[in-house]
């Protein structure tokens, strides 16, 4: 389905990549642990109103922003946040639920949640995904919408009547409907995808069952591909050509079996891993990892030494001693504490990545609280997997990146260990 992954090449694209790394990292600010944890009331629950000219950073169990104007952009992550008449330059937004009501963007609308809802919404752009979606409001340009496309329950997509999209409009589900109208083209992806709208220009669908409603009007061609014949009701009409193609997308009755399915599931899977990783890591052991993320501020060249000659001697000494009978456990416990190590070294360069990422956004204090530890930890977690994905390049980095946490968190544990030797004997 990569036609519904195309983009325009405009100026924009910089922005929107460094605001699409920010968005799934803040996702793990609506777990209860991290809202639980944190010993600062401002946590629960922040509100925001009046009018702002600075940058808004607001992060809690509940987010309310109502009757609020703000000369320059709102960043939000939370468990429940409501935006009720807001006015602002571009909104990025994260949580478990999410409700925009008298929304005016003039650049972008940048959100991700389980529940996504938008009501009088106008904005230049839209990027949007979710477990489940509906919006009906007004966008200048190009839409990009999903909704989760193997959820039994959730994964549906409206384009509400009241929708108006004055360009392009890309969507993905389970379940898309479109009961708006888009002036530009379409492009919709999903098991089951019903029109009932308006399209200015084009319509290239692929689903499982396809529908065009009543009130569809389609001003162009429709390009469609499905294992099932096109529904078209009473008083549906194309302008164009109507062309059925062969569907690129592994359409499965039983459940996500395919293989396409099965790797994005272990990625999401390991993605997640990898987050509860840093969560847990940050609540067990913060001063380590406070203190490792200071290291490689003062001595990143020093940490990353130290992290070589560990990563290169101890797997040798390790199997040195595996070979010999007494020396076995020795070299299998060996093993096991450079497996606890790379877990810390991960955590801790991926804190000072976040840190350094909260100061380009203005935050130069450091983030010692537990929420913001986790969410920064996040933060850095999103970008290095990330940027592990860049062939060669990517994976080059992120193991570099890791041995000098790796020798960050030797930093800190050499004095630790050499304290609880030095203690006397009781008695």
């Amino acid at each position: 389905m990569h036609m519904f992954l195309q983009r325009k090449a405009t100026q924009r694209r910089t922005y929107l990549a460094v605001a699409t790394c920010l968005i799934g990292a803040l996702l793990l600010a609506t777990l209860p642990s991290v809202t639980g944890a944190d010993d600062d009331e401002r946590w629960e629950r922040v509100t925001l109103s009046g009018s702002h000219q600075e940058q808004q950073f607001l992060a809690g169990e509940r987010v309310d922003v109502n009757n609020a104007t703000v000369d320059d952009d709102i960043f939000a992550a939370g468990n429940d946040l409501d935006f009720d008449t807001v006015v602002a330059e571009m909104i990025v937004a994260a949580g478990a639920s999410l409700r925009f009501k008298d929304i005016n963007a003039d650049d972008l609308i940048l959100a991700a949640g389980a529940s996504l809802r938008f009501e009088d919404v106008e904005a230049e752009e839209l990027i949007l995904a979710g477990g489940e979606l509906s919006f009906s409001g007004q966008v200048e340009d190009d839409i990009v919408a999903a909704t989760c496309p193997f959820c039994p329950i959730h994964g549906r997509l409206r384009l509400k009547e009241r929708a108006q999209i004055g360009d392009d409009a890309r969507l993905a589900g389970r379940e898309v409907v479109v009961d708006g109208r888009v002036d530009g083209n379409l492009y919709a992806a999903g098991q089951r995808v019903e029109l009932s709208g308006q399209v200015g220009g084009d319509a290239a669908i692929e689903a499982e069952r396809i529908v065009l409603g009543s009130g569809a009007r389609i001003a162009g061609d429709l390009r469609y591909a499905s294992p099932n014949e096109l529904e078209i009701r009473d008083g549906a009409s194309v302008a164009g050509e109507i062309i059925q193609v062969e569907p690129r997308i592994p359409f499965d009755r039983e459940g996500p079996e395919h293989p396409v399915w099965i790797a994005v599931l272990v990625m999401l899977g390991f993605f997640l891993a990898l987050l509860v990783l840093g969560v847990a890591l940050q609540l067990a052991i913060p001063g380590i990892l406070i203190g490792s993320t200071e290291a490689v501020s003062k001595g990143p060249w020093a940490c990353l030494g130290r992290g070589l000659v560990l990563a290169l001697l101890a797997p040798a000494v390790a199997a040195l001693l595996m070979f010999t009978v007494i020396g076995t456990p020795i070299g299998i416990l060996i093993f096991a504490a450079l497996v606890l190590l790379y877990a810390m070294a991960f955590v801790a360069i991926s804190y000072s990545i976040g840190l350094y990422v909260s100061r380009l956004f203005g935050k130069s204090e450091t983030a010692t609280g537990t929420g913001s530890r986790i969410l920064w930890t996040c933060v850095g977690i999103l970008l290095l997997v990330i940027i592990g994905m860049i062939p060669l390049i990517g994976w080059a980095f992120g193991m570099l990146a890791i041995i000098c946490g790796l020798g960050a968190v030797i930093s800190q544990l050499g004095p630790l260990f050499r304290r609880t030797g030095s203690m006397p004997a009781p008695g």
